[in-house]
């Protein structure tokens, strides 16, 4: 029937068993609650999902639908590389996270390393990719 409507389901994440009840005596469960939407839509929020949620004071799970049109990035995790020991610039962009104000009277050690990392980052942006160098004389 869903197909013949012209629907897709949304990918799931959690158990999809959603409803429970009984029946002579003895537990059942089911797959009841389902996200469905037509061809369009599936296109427009390509990365989108349903979460089954737990069960709370009632016999079906609330299911979740979050809809995307792109893929989530995670926050990207900060990583010293030895390397830049060796660039201009470096030691100048730690000393002005480090000397930065953060906004609060007295800024804690967690504080001035926080602000050396993004100090840190900016610079990093600024920089040639390495090897560039290497890459263009071979070329020459």
């Amino acid at each position: 029937m869903i197909r013949h409507c012209g629907l897709l389901e949304f990918p799931s994440v959690g158990d999809s068993l959603s409803w429970r009840g009984w029946r002579d005596k003895k537990p059942i469960r089911c797959r009841l609650d389902r996200a469905l939407a037509n061809e369009e839509w599936h296109d427009m929020f390509s990365n989108s999902f349903t979460e089954y949620l737990p069960m709370i004071a009632s016999d079906h799970k609330p299911v979740l639908a979050s809809l995307d049109d792109k893929v989530r990035r995670g926050k990207s995790v900060f990583r010293f590389d030895r390397r830049w020991l060796e660039k201009d610039g470096l030691f100048g962009a730690i000393a002005s996270g480090w000397g930065a104000e953060s906004g609060a009277a007295m800024s804690t050690v967690a504080d001035k390393i926080i602000t050396c990392r993004a100090a840190i980052s900016r610079w990093r942006k600024e920089q040639k990719p390495y090897g560039r160098e290497t890459i263009e004389e071979l070329k020459v």
